[in-house]
């Protein structure tokens, strides 16, 4: 896994059509966890399945989705699961290989969320290399971190820069993150007041459940529960999110530290 997945421009082909951006994360996260999980689909046959689960996602599943009855990770993971299914079922007319289980497995329902966290980092990108905020030296800093799983003693070594210069750098970066993150999974956008705070209270309750309780009053209720929602699944589910290094650092680095 390199610096292509986490932070080159997207693709030509998701880029032709803005509607696609939002599905554009999916493509990775959906190629890896089909080979992971379901070894018996082919090289080929893998492709064709997510070139159709994207275009199924951008086109039905979204409309679809009803927030009232739970995350759309949660559909997101039944359809891609029934896909699987059918296309065995039409390959393999004996019969289903025997552990193929009823129900999608685990990692399926973690699926949306690695999305979301690809996306904030793209969103990282985007920001530091274009824009009135550009600042390659952000976005450097972050690739050498996450992609080159260097410390912020390596880096800062090989820029001739201090420690806390790196540091400093980081948390620009992890703030563009935790924004991100916040902005698709409980869809405060940009410009709302609230969130500023919301990014800083979910990087607190990463870090420290308890005092990020203390400091709850201060969100809406509602709002403070999804960050709380949103916190657990990091946490819980953060063993689910890829195989690759570079994904398990990339989490690594929006749970280690305060914003």
């Amino acid at each position: 896994m390199g610096a292509t997945y986490w932070f080159s421009t997207r693709s030509a082909l998701l880029s032709q059509d803005p509607a696609w951006e939002q599905v554009a994360p999916y493509l990775e996260p959906l190629h890896r966890l089909i080979a992971r999980r379901y070894p018996w689909v082919g090289t080929h046959d893998r492709d064709d399945l997510v070139q159709e689960l994207l275009v199924e996602i951008k086109a039905t599943l979204a409309a679809r989705h009803d927030p009232s009855r739970g995350k759309f990770r949660s559909l997101l993971a039944s359809v891609v699961h029934r896909r699987v299914v059918d296309l065995l079922r039409a390959k393999r007319p004996g019969g289903l290989p025997p552990d193929l289980e009823a129900t999608p497995p685990p990692e399926l329902v973690t699926l949306d969320l690695e999305a979301s966290l690809q996306h904030a980092f793209a969103a990282c990108r985007d920001r530091f290399t274009q824009g009135p905020d550009q600042d390659h030296d952000v976005l450097y800093a972050l690739v050498d971190r996450v992609v080159h799983g260097k410390t912020n003693a390596e880096i800062a070594r090989a820029n001739g820069v201090s420690p806390h210069r790196v540091a400093r750098l980081l948390r620009r970066a992890r703030r563009t993150v935790f924004e991100a993150l916040v902005t698709r999974e409980v869809g405060l956008g940009p410009g709302d007041p609230r969130l500023e705070p919301a990014a800083v209270w979910l990087s607190l309750a990463l870090r420290d459940p308890h005092e990020a309780q203390r400091g709850a009053p201060q969100l809406e209720p509602t709002l403070a529960e999804a960050l709380e929602e949103l916190g657990a699944q990091l946490r819980d589910h953060g063993g689910w999110v890829g195989d690759a290094d570079a994904l398990r650092r990339g989490l690594a680095v929006v749970l280690e530290e305060g914003i």
